[in-house]
């Protein structure tokens, strides 16, 4: 009998707080055991990962417990690449390592999961918190609002109003729970996803178009932030604004949301960025990058401008991306 649940946690260099996320699962998961896969993927730690995996191992004996390690690290987003790769339930959850999980949190997800067999994926609203300050910056990352007594949404609806309120909240790995073939279908669909930061919301939205999605009113989750490596990367945030998130709406387009939505979404970027306020805050960010890695720069400015084209026109026409040349076909409503 298929497993509902693969419970995935890629890790590297969080000894400690992987000792905590496994404390956590251990006890949820008491009950649910013939339910769930636990799969844990070691991205060539050198600290005590392999000691805190080898420590815990014995709690979850009544489970299916997959450890692994990588012979060398290969990068984050492989990782939780392999993680969905590797899982065989119905359902996929990817956990990070460092985020707090409320109690009971499984106990909800199990059950959500059983009642709506036709759900192509489940978010968990979450707040966040910054491990350094303490500071909340939102209560809630998903809109609580949304109007539907019981909660199941047409996913390529919901979907759209979820990334159109926050980017952020469709990229957050612990956050969502995917219907596992599709997950893996929307990575055959796009290999070279692995080279964009934004993946996840790929992954994401292809699940909703297919199905139907849960988004829960309450908080489940406190997502840990101001820690990740991307964040102290001075080249990172301009690539993830200027390629990374517009080519995530581009291949949206392509497997069927709107042109209207692609389009709303690149202005929006675009408004965003020419703003008073943003512009000359960026400004000087923007004349470093330029300074340090001129080519580099152009490459990318080129890149958004050809997104922004793409917004204005209806036209057949060739991209250079992280995949080898293609044509994309602009939908018309």
């Amino acid at each position: 009998m298929k497993k509902i649940l693969s419970i995935c946690i890629p890790t590297f260099n969080r000894a400690r707080q992987l000792n905590h996320q496994l404390a956590w699962l251990a006890q949820d998961i008491k009950g649910f055991e013939d339910e769930c896969e636990v799969i844990i993927s070691d991205n060539c730690s050198n600290d005590e990962t392999q000691s805190v995996i080898k420590e815990w191992q014995m709690a979850f004996v009544k489970t299916t417990f997959k450890p692994n390690r990588h012979d060398e690290n290969i990068g984050c987003i492989k990782n939780i690449t392999y993680c969905l790769n590797v899982s065989t339930s119905q359902y996929t959850w990817i956990i990070g390592d460092d985020d707090l999980i409320l109690k009971n949190t499984l106990a909800y997800v199990l059950k959500t999961l059983k009642k709506t067999p036709d759900l192509t994926l489940l978010y968990l609203n979450f707040s966040d918190l910054n491990i350094k300050t303490g500071e909340v910056i939102s209560e809630h990352w998903f809109d609580t609002n949304l109007d539907n007594n019981k909660n199941i949404y047409d996913g390529k609806t919901t979907f759209q109003h979820c990334i159109e309120k926050n980017f952020g909240s469709v990229i957050f790995l612990t956050a969502t729970i995917y219907r596992r073939e599709l997950a893996q279908a929307a990575l055959k669909q796009w290999p070279n996803c692995v080279k964009n930061w934004g993946c996840l919301a790929y992954w994401s939205g292809y699940c909703a178009s297919q199905g139907n999605v849960v988004v829960t009113k309450n908080n489940y989750i406190k997502c840990i932030v101001g820690v990740s490596d991307w964040q102290k990367d001075p080249k990172a945030w301009f690539k993830i604004i200027h390629q990374d998130i517009p080519e995530i709406y581009m291949k949206l387009q392509k497997i069927g949301y709107p042109r209207n939505f692609y389009r709303k979404m690149i202005f929006n970027l675009l408004k965003e960025e020419l703003t008073k306020d943003n512009f000359f805050r960026r400004f000087k960010y923007y004349l470093w990058c330029f300074i340090h890695w001129p080519f580099w720069f152009m490459k990318i400015v080129s890149y958004f401008l050809f997104f922004i084209y793409l917004a204005i026109f209806n036209c057949k026409i060739p991209i250079f991306t992280t995949d080898s040349t293609q044509y994309y076909h602009p939908l018309i409503e």
